[in-house]
């Protein structure tokens, strides 16, 4: 990998077995080697972003095949990491360290069964096709080609908007337009200020 080849640097180790041009996306855990942490703080972003199937991390806005939203659920947390993997693929328990909240301790129970489940929901909700093998998973090609996944960026609703106008964009009910306006200005991606009797939200960055 990328990381092991700057550690192979470090140690003064023939490094060119770690020239592979696949993995240079590949999201790890932050770790420390020699004084010297690694993490994937450099990516930002991968795929054509004139594809139609985007998801956005940082804002958690997402179109996966038809399905518009705001708000990351475990499934488009999977997508994002599956594609980011490549061919290499994940482990069931790497994605599934990857995808849940550090709080859901719950969710490394069974790790192998909540996996199944998500790719099932992949291939049938979702319409993205997931491949296992000795409980390693991959997405297929055909699909990391037609995705446009990054960390960073505007959000892609209008500048100066209404809480009625997010809900229309992202297809959302009112309670999840306020649990997200509320996640995004936490994350100081947006303000809000009033406007006549409106609070009208803008991008902070």
């Amino acid at each position: 990998m990328i990381y092991l080849k700057k550690i192979a640097g470090k140690l003064n180790v023939h490094s060119d077995y770690f020239d592979q041009p696949n993995i240079k996306n590949y999201p790890i855990f932050p770790f420390k080697v020699l004084g010297e942490t690694f993490n994937d703080s450099t990516f930002l972003e991968m795929g054509d972003s004139t594809k139609p199937n985007y998801i956005n991390y940082e804002t958690e806005e997402f179109s996966i095949n038809g399905h518009k939203g705001i708000g990351l659920n475990n499934e488009i947390k999977a997508i994002y990491y599956l594609t980011r993997s490549e061919n290499t693929g994940l482990t069931f328990e790497t994605l599934a360290s990857l995808i849940y909240d550090h709080a859901d301790y719950s969710g490394l129970f069974m790790v192998k069964e909540r996996i199944k489940q998500i790719i099932h929901r992949l291939r049938n909700h979702y319409k993205v096709e997931i491949n296992s093998k000795f409980y390693r998973a991959y997405i297929r090609q055909e699909d990391i080609e037609n995705i446009h996944i990054q960390k960073t960026g505007k959000m892609k609703i209008q500048n100066n908007f209404s809480m009625m106008d997010f809900e229309d964009f992202y297809q959302v009910s009112t309670s999840k337009a306020k649990k997200m306006l509320k996640v995004l200005l936490d994350k100081d991606i947006l303000k809000k200020e009033i406007v006549g009797k409106k609070n009208i939200y803008s991008f902070k960055k």
